[in-house]
């Protein structure tokens, strides 16, 4: 049951982050398991800082009870 609402919140969320996308950043989760998720960040949006230019990749693994618990990354 936790699980389901953690995947439709996840959906709403991805849904949101298509249409309102953010210069430098990418997220897709796994189609096979909306729990798991990798993220790309460009280096446009470390402006003025030493990571300027580059690409940062991460992975978010979030629990069956999200919202409640946050993800790890």
């Amino acid at each position: 049951m936790a699980q389901a609402v953690a995947i439709r919140r996840l959906k709403s969320e991805y849904a949101n982050l298509s249409k309102n996308k953010e210069p430098g950043l990418f997220v897709k989760p796994l189609e096979t398991n909306f729990l798991h998720a990798h993220f790309i960040l460009y280096g446009s949006l470390f402006y003025d800082t030493p990571y300027e230019g580059g690409v940062y990749h991460g992975v978010l693994k979030f629990p069956p009870n999200y919202p409640m618990k946050p993800p790890t990354v």
